[in-house]
């Protein structure tokens, strides 16, 4: 007999088939996320890879501050060999109301390459806001990495515009093909820009470090070691010799690319209201040829061969001062290739001697927007930069340089090499930085900043903070890197430093890496001490100053050379300084020395005091208690005094100075 099953119980039983079927597929998508959450957790708990954070927490006197972390460029390379340095630059945690702001962020050019921090403009904007603003505590904190571009600028801004900037400084555009993460760079992600941004996201995961970790493992064991990796300078390890023509497809997407990530930062600012000023991108035009020629391939073998001759034969009349003849040649050339790079300067060259001065600008910047090896920012992005939108105010380096350059031809006068400016040429941007926040009224009204800056801009140049050692540093680094790709094909020896040459001496040692910027300028400071060079060695003070304001030992040890040299009331500035940042013994001794100077024992007996349970070695605090019999002698109290002495010399047997007071004192 056939059973008759309701309807309602086998819809009831499909229903539960279907929740089944639901909950095992979502368990079966819920395993893997589940696994990588769980691994996601042990690697933070065992903090695997490299802290990628942009700042690290640091303390000076309990006062915690923030400063740029040094593992942060592991965001932007890790394909190549190499780890850029970090600025010293210190902010307050905690940011009050008499604080002023501003983060600078760029490349090689905003680090100060190939000075050091102290010589980049960040450092000369700091010192001219600082003694604009005496009420304020002005903090110009300098975030510059080597070899990055548009991306990494547009990374830590994300982050940069949770700390409460007065105003963002960008000095960026030369290594935006070249640049981690450029497309035509060893870094790079491809050319497509959502993979790169994509790849910054992820870094937040340590998953994803993991992943990436392996990989660059899994690759590296399948690669042959290049022997000549030590002998290349970075821009050829960062660039690959890789060319990027200009009329070429890479080129175009290079360009796309700084537009959109301009575009980003732009809108990123505007939307949290943080002033943007984006600076154009000068470069040697009249001093250095093109790095890289190159023929189209639109261009048929013959017409390149013309090209070629022609160019030829303009050059050799060009050497011979046949200028009418060196311009029909060259006119020639471009007539068969118009994009020939070398062939726009040597009409540059043409014109420059005739003192067409316009048209020989037209040709160089021609030769620089044609250069194959894209490591100076073209006319596109410059362009891009000045015609910056949401409200960004662009600053146009290029056109300043101009203006300090003969017949408006930038060249040597300003840049070292190819793109990075001189001391001087930094010290023209902070001021083109400074006029740009004036004018549209940053941190104060345009009349409060007229009111307020009223020490002539000379003063700022004659006050720089750098001495002739940055000048040497520069100068060998400088001659390191054109001795190598793309200045020349295959690299040259540089020249030897002469042992007389004492300043040279010390700045090879920091060109190769062996000495610390510090350290260089404290040997700087003990060689000019030795020679009794006053102002070398005052120099030398303020330059390590710059960098390390809230070292209480630095301030303390020019206090004390300031009282040498009869400079009291600077040098009770700079002690004071030093104790509010740390107590050192060498702060409190010379604060005795000037008080028992000026005729006050007592308040020296009482700094003297002070000193002697800091730390120091038994000389020194040998040296104390001579100071101490002093100021009692003053006081009228030769008991005392003897007693000092004594302890002098427990510390101290051959404390010469105290073995002859005390024989003083015994004599009849």
């Amino acid at each position: 007999m056939k059973r008759n099953i309701p309807h309602q119980s086998v819809a009831g039983k499909r229903t539960q088939n279907s929740s089944r079927r639901e909950f095992f597929l979502i368990v079966t998508l819920l395993v893997p996320v589940a696994f990588f959450v769980l691994v996601e957790l042990v690697l933070r708990a065992s903090h695997y890879g490299p802290n990628l954070d942009l700042f690290a927490e640091v303390q000076f006197n309990g006062v915690p501050y923030e400063t740029m972390n040094s593992g942060v460029s592991r965001r932007y390379f890790f394909r190549t060999d190499f780890q850029p340095g970090s600025s010293p630059d210190i902010f307050l945690r905690e940011k009050n109301s008499k604080t002023i702001r501003i983060f600078c962020l760029g490349a090689s050019t905003t680090v100060g390459f190939p000075y050091w921090y102290n010589a980049a403009f960040p450092t000369f904007l700091r010192q001219r806001l600082a003694r604009m603003f005496p009420d304020r505590n002005v903090e110009v904190v300098n975030l510059g990495i080597t070899a990055t571009n548009s991306f990494t600028v547009l990374d830590m801004a994300r982050s940069i515009v949770h700390e409460h900037p007065d105003a963002i400084v960008v000095y960026d555009g030369h290594n935006e093909f070249y640049g981690a993460l450029g497309v035509a760079s060893r870094e790079s992600m491809g050319q497509m820009r959502w993979v790169a941004a994509c790849y910054l996201s992820m870094l937040r995961s340590k998953t994803f470090l993991l992943l990436r970790d392996a990989i660059s493992f899994a690759v590296s064991l399948f690669e042959s070691k290049d022997e000549e990796t030590d002998r290349t300078t970075m821009m050829e390890r960062i660039a690959g010799r890789q060319l990027v023509p200009y009329t070429s497809s890479i080129y175009r997407t290079g360009i796309a690319t700084f537009r959109a990530n301009l575009e980003e930062l732009e809108k990123l600012c505007a939307d949290d209201r943080v002033p943007l000023l984006l600076c154009t991108q000068p470069s040697n035009l009249r001093d250095l040829p093109p790095f890289v020629s190159v023929h189209p391939p639109s261009v048929p073998p013959s017409l390149c061969a013309t090209s070629d001759s022609a160019l030829h034969a303009g050059e050799e009349a060009l050497q011979k001062g046949r200028f009418v003849e060196a311009r029909r040649a060259l006119s020639l050339a471009l007539s068969a290739d118009s994009s020939f790079a070398l062939t726009h300067f040597r009409l540059g060259n043409v014109s420059d001697s005739l003192g067409e001065y316009p048209a020989a600008g037209l040709e160089y910047r021609m030769a620089r927007d044609l250069d194959a090896a894209r490591f100076r920012a073209s006319e596109d992005v410059n362009r891009l930069i000045r015609e910056s939108g949401h409200g960004a105010l662009p600053v146009d380096i290029e056109s300043t340089f101009a203006a300090a350059s003969p017949h408006h031809l930038i060249g040597a006068n300003l840049i070292m090499e190819h793109l990075h400016p001189s001391s001087y040429g930094h010290y023209l941007i902070s001021n083109a930085i400074f006029d740009a926040m004036k004018s549209r009224g940053v941190l104060c009204s345009p009349e409060e900043w007229t009111r307020r800056d009223s020490v002539a801009v000379t003063r700022y140049w004659e006050d720089r903070v750098m001495t002739p050692l940055d000048e040497k540093i520069a100068g060998r680094k400088t001659e390191i890197l054109r001795s190598g790709w793309p200045f020349r094909a295959i690299p040259a020896t540089v020249s030897s430093i002469t042992s007389q040459d004492t300043l040279g001496q010390i700045a090879e040692l920091v060109t190769r890496g062996i000495w610390t910027w510090r350290r260089a300028h404290e040997a700087a400071l003990a060689f000019a001490s030795s020679r009794g060079d006053g102002p070398s060695t005052d120099a030398e003070y303020r330059t390590i100053l710059s960098q390390y304001a809230l070292d209480p030992l630095v301030h303390a040890r020019y206090g004390a050379f300031l009282g040498s040299i009869a400079r009291p009331a600077e040098a009770r500035k700079e002690l004071t300084r030093s104790l509010e940042l740390g107590q050192t013994a060498i702060a409190y001794l010379a604060l005795g020395d000037l008080d028992l100077s000026e005729g006050n024992a007592m308040s020296a007996i009482g700094s003297y005091r002070k000193s002697l349970p800091l730390e120091q070695s038994h000389d020194e605090q040998s040296r104390i208690h001579v100071s101490l019999a002093l100021a009692h002698l003053k006081l009228g109290d030769p008991a005392e005094a003897q007693r000092q002495l004594q302890l002098a010399l427990d510390l101290n047997p051959s404390n010469a100075q105290a073995r002859s007071l005390l024989q003083h004192f015994s004599r009849p």
